[in-house]
């Protein structure tokens, strides 16, 4: 199971139903969401810029502060598979080092030339 995440959290849930991967695993994604990762706007999205784009997107979805992602913090972002991928150790809550590790697995595995980068389509 592969997703992206996207900031705020209206607009996750909009980029979680939208990002899609096409047969031969590229991920498809709008103009719009690119550019917003591309923080230093040179026409790519490096990992460095999505990592941190991704740990601001912990910090929001973690109203509570406590340092973990729970179901009602991610209500309307992750479906019930999502969450429960996520949480993988059954605590029944996301660490941010666990969701952080799956964001650049996400990362690495739409990156298909390696180059360290996402390029738009």
């Amino acid at each position: 199971m592969r997703f992206f995440v996207f900031l705020p959290a209206a607009v996750l849930a909009l980029f979680i139903a939208n990002a899609s991967y096409a047969q031969n695993n590229e991920l498809i994604y709008s103009e719009e969401h690119f550019q917003a990762l591309d923080a230093n706007n040179d026409g790519k999205i490096s990992a460095e810029e999505y990592r941190q784009f991704m740990d601001d997107a912990f910090t929001q979805l973690d109203t509570n502060g406590d340092g973990y992602l729970d179901r009602n913090e991610t209500e309307g972002v992750f479906n019930e598979d999502h969450f429960e991928f996520l949480v993988g150790d059954k605590t029944g809550k996301i660490s941010r080092q666990q969701f952080l590790d799956q964001a650049m697995r996400d990362f690495h595995f739409a990156d298909q030339d390696g180059d360290g980068y996402l390029d738009y389509p």
